[in-house]
């Protein structure tokens, strides 16, 4: 009877030790994940980049990048911190005719996006809502008539003039040279038309070549 009694405990104890293992087992498959993740917080991992926010400007500063493109650090009037960047000079390339706005993140950029919407709707001046960007004429403009594209993508603004009608007189034409022919332009004239397909089929690595080129420069 003794004997069949330490059998029964020792059979009960190895059970016990066995659910224990499989509790333990258990516990550290489903802690696990949080350890992992507060280890990675520890550590920096997680963070999220705020490109604007932590681009290395001081507020209302601006650097040239890449020879012809310069980059402001600027806020709205509610505070969000944006980078505006500008082609300074030379057309060599469809996206050289395009400017952008950076936010930290997506809801930044549709937040501002969406306001920008709003305005050019009340301007009423032939707008059209194209599904995720807008086209309009600008307002405020005296010296030209300037039909603009406004383009959400992700954490970017693109923008870009569709065309652009100036208002000034034209000049006369250049003087004839000894030869007796006048001095005509070297290229054809850049179809800004053209842009609104551009952005569309290629907004992915427009976006590449803003947060990764442009701004790592």
């Amino acid at each position: 009877m003794g004997h069949s009694n330490r059998k029964i405990r020792t059979a009960l104890y190895i059970g016990i030790g066995a659910s224990i293992l499989s509790v333990i087992a258990l516990a550290m498959v489903v802690l696990y994940p949080y350890f992992l993740a507060k280890d990675m917080r520890s550590n920096g991992r997680d963070h999220v980049q705020k490109y604007a926010t932590e681009y290395d400007l001081d507020h209302g500063e601006m650097r040239d990048v890449l020879d012809n493109w310069n980059i402001a650090k600027r806020s709205k009037n509610d505070g969000t911190v944006f980078l505006s960047i500008y082609r300074i000079m030379g057309l060599d390339k469809p996206v050289d005719y395009m400017h952008f706005e950076v936010y930290d993140s997506e809801a930044d950029a549709e937040v501002e996006y969406l306001n920008l919407k709003k305005e050019y709707q009340t301007y009423n001046s032939n707008f059209r809502d194209c599904n995720g960007y807008f086209k309009s004429d600008e307002p405020y403009v005296d010296d030209a008539a300037i039909y603009k594209m406004v383009f959400l993508k992700d954490n970017i603004i693109i923008f870009a003039d569709l065309s652009v009608d100036s208002r000034w007189p034209e000049m006369e034409p250049a003087p004839a040279t000894d030869s007796g022919k006048t001095e005509e332009p070297t290229s054809n004239q850049f179809n800004r038309a053209s842009l609104e397909n551009y952005i569309i089929k290629n907004q992915d690595a427009i976006k590449v070549y803003v947060l990764e080129i442009l701004l790592k420069s």
